[in-house]
């Protein structure tokens, strides 16, 4: 994935650390390699996206979108999971938003993840 910069948000602003800890305790087992899983996938998300904003696919962009937003509120990444809800209503109406709105995406990603893991490093290494 491209780095891009990341926003200055405290990590209560990105997460809803209530919810990550109930599907942390509710999961306790497989919790690493459920979260390693869904990081693994986010460049072929990303790149879905932008494939489908390259082609002028705005049904598709929505479809990819609200797809991963659920995955990502699963996690309490309220923050990353409202940003694709925006991108997710665009391609329902038919809108394509601007390619900077996927790296902005991208960076609200990034900083989740270091929050989540500066949290639980545990993570990282799963």
């Amino acid at each position: 994935m491209r780095r891009t910069s990341r926003p200055s948000m405290t990590d209560a602003a990105l997460i809803d650390w209530t919810q990550f800890e109930m599907i942390r305790t509710e999961c306790a087992e497989e919790i690493g390699s459920i979260f390693a899983d869904f990081v693994a996938e986010a460049p072929s998300q990303l790149l879905a996206l932008r494939e489908a904003l390259a082609q002028g696919n705005a049904a598709a962009l929505g479809r990819m979108a609200h797809q991963w937003k659920g995955s990502s509120a699963t996690f309490g990444m309220t923050a990353f999971a409202a940003r694709l809800q925006a991108l997710e209503q665009a391609g329902k109406a038919g809108a394509l938003p601007p390619a900077a709105d996927l790296d902005a995406a991208q960076a609200l990603f990034a900083a989740t993840l270091d929050a989540l893991y500066a949290r639980h490093p545990e993570l990282k290494a799963a």
